[in-house]
């Protein structure tokens, strides 16, 4: 039996939730959840974005779902139960195309025309941006293990990045070449530095990656 919805306005876009039973439709800055057996809308979600939405996903439990905005920088949380959105990101990006969460939903990499952003959707901090020049038909995408992050940029390229590291602890060490950059900089700019200054330079160094060298 052939079931049909309507969708408020034209240019509508839509998401199968996980467990295939709804459908949440985006028609301009609306949001809208539906049967997928009836076809009937069952929500009508509160409008938030000043813009058209870009983009709508949900997290793999179904029950939030993440919008952004065309021609605005903030990414709504929705709660599919209610049609409320608690909570919303504000992205350094203008644009923001299209937005992906992991399968565990605790990363949400967001796309927008001049390069992306990966999100701790739980301290709702950015914890990676790339520039890169992407289209409006930009798709990201995580793997199902939720090690890796693939951006299609629309537009032919397609760049893949690493998520799961280890980070291995080098071991104390007397020094580094890799250092010697910035000791030359804190040389020129300190001839006679004092303890206060000497701080601030291995305050600098830990920042840099050199957290390790010992102070003496």
């Amino acid at each position: 039996t052939e079931k049909y919805c309507h969708v408020t306005y034209p240019g509508g876009k839509a998401v199968y939730s996980p467990d295939g039973h709804l459908i949440l439709a985006r028609s301009l800055r609306w949001l809208e959840l539906i049967d997928v057996n009836t076809g009937d809308c069952l929500q009508k979600f509160h409008e938030k974005h000043r813009s058209d939405i870009g983009s709508i996903c949900f997290c793999t439990d179904g029950k939030i779902a993440v919008s952004t905005g065309r021609g605005e920088n903030r990414i709504f949380f929705w709660t599919i139960a209610s049609g409320e959105s608690d909570s919303f990101i504000e992205s350094s990006l203008a644009n923001n195309y299209a937005a992906a969460l992991s399968p565990d939903g605790k990363l949400l990499l967001v796309c927008a025309a001049e390069g992306f952003e990966l999100w701790g959707t739980e301290n709702q901090k950015c914890l990676f941006s790339a520039s890169l020049k992407l289209s409006s038909n930009v798709l990201p995408i995580f793997s199902p293990d939720g090690r890796w992050l693939v951006v299609n940029d629309g537009e032919g390229m397609v760049y893949s990045f690493g998520l799961d590291w280890e980070y291995q602890f080098p071991g104390f060490s007397d020094w580094d070449e890799g250092a010697r950059p910035y000791l030359e900089i804190f040389l020129a700019l300190h001839p006679e530095y004092n303890d206060a200054d000497f701080d601030g330079l291995m305050d600098d160094l830990q920042n840099r990656g050199y957290g390790w060298l010992r102070p003496e």
